[in-house]
């Protein structure tokens, strides 16, 4: 966020500014007033601020729509209503960003949406959607003229005979926080051959994608021990559809969880994530 009224700057930086500046949903859209807290301070000059504050999100909409061809950015009332006594406000489109746009980055986003579709849950896939869609509206076309966009003619995508199971959004949300911040996480755990769930506390180490299930790794409570060899047998994987309730434990996970031993990828070379000679992953 700039470190100076955006007013102060000279107006390609402004707009930038503006753009970091402004809410990313509808709920929080911000009116000229709001938005003048953060875009100019000088009280002898306010009116003129507040027009350039004006003029400044007149020309980025103009740009959103002649660059991006995305009316990002949102006022309400719409852009070209007439006001009448109302009090405009402005937000950009949640899924709008400003992304380098080349081959690469349409492939990627293109296979995501096609290898991902049976696995991932439904706020994700809509993401993806999302992401396409704006794509879409900018350099698609050109992408499918490129030749790696050309290998679409010769390629084609079918539905998985074995289909993923359901998994929980709660579950995997709380997955998702307790990686990212390193927090212990407790589950309830369905094991195949039981009808009922046991309580465990993990210290969560990561996700595994094979075909299209999902695993979640991570290790057993245990005390710091000089070998990593011993720590190694509290290691523990689960099947994310088997685990029926998850919540974040306010507590870190012990520092040796972190040891490059311990590394997704050591882990694999260790023999502890990959399928067995029965494809199935090994789980506790």
């Amino acid at each position: 966020m700039p470190t100076h009224p955006i007013a102060s700057y000279t107006k390609s930086t402004r707009l930038f500014a503006l753009y970091q500046c402004l809410p990313r949903s509808e709920a929080d859209a911000m009116s000229l007033t709001e938005l003048m807290v953060g875009y100019g301070d000088d009280s002898d000059n306010f009116a003129n601020e507040r027009k350039n504050l004006e003029n400044d999100l007149i020309a980025l909409n103009q740009i959103f729509n002649d660059i991006f061809y995305n009316d990002a950015l949102v006022r309400v009332p719409a852009w070209g209503k007439n006001i009448s006594g109302q009090t405009a406000r402005f937000y950009i489109e949640p899924s709008f960003s400003i992304d380098i746009i080349n081959e690469q980055t349409v492939f990627f986003w293109e296979m995501l949406d096609k290898y991902t579709a049976n696995y991932l849950p439904v706020s994700f896939k809509q993401s993806i959607t999302d992401k396409l869609t704006q794509l879409g509206r900018q350099n698609k076309d050109g992408f499918h003229r490129s030749k790696l966009g050309r290998w679409q003619d010769y390629l084609i995508t079918l539905p998985s005979i074995v289909q993923a199971p359901t998994l929980n959004d709660d579950v995997i949300t709380s997955i998702h926080q307790a990686l990212l911040n390193r927090l212990q996480l407790k589950i309830s755990y369905q094991n195949k051959w039981h009808g009922s769930s046991a309580e465990r506390v993990i210290y969560p180490k990561g996700l595994i994608f094979i075909d299209n299930m999902i695993y979640f790794t991570g290790f057993n409570p245990t005390d710091d021990h000089i070998d990593d060899e011993v720590l190694l047998k509290a290691h523990r994987n689960f099947a994310v559809n088997r685990i029926t309730e998850a919540g974040v434990i306010d507590k870190q996970v012990p520092d040796w969880v972190g040891r490059d031993i311990f590394s997704l990828d050591n882990l694999n070379k260790l023999g502890k994530l990959e399928p067995t000679d029965s494809v199935q992953i090994k789980l506790f």
